[in-house]
């Protein structure tokens, strides 16, 4: 697979920082975050692009073929593995 090379964009140009905090805590665990990124953009087998390609997770459309499995079992348990409660 072509894996393309991407970079990342932290910040959106125009909006409001709200994430970015003082304190030593804040930082490192900003730095934690920001190391694990780059970690996984470099080993990313398909890159880091905003949208996939469907080509990319071919095993998608067999998922996708079975939404109406997946609703009915997410309907079956509403507070199995989160809070599905809300599936229409």
């Amino acid at each position: 697979m072509d894996k393309r090379v991407s970079q990342q964009n932290l910040k959106t140009q125009g909006l409001e920082d709200t994430m970015t905090r003082d304190g030593f805590v804040a930082r490192s665990v900003q730095t934690m975050v920001d190391k694990a990124e780059a970690l996984n953009l470099k080993h990313s087998a398909v890159g880091n692009p905003p949208v996939f390609e469907t080509e990319a997770f071919p095993w998608a459309l067999e998922v996708e073929k079975e939404w109406h499995l997946i609703r009915a079992e997410a309907r079956q348990n509403p507070g199995a593995q989160g809070r599905s409660a809300g599936v229409p």
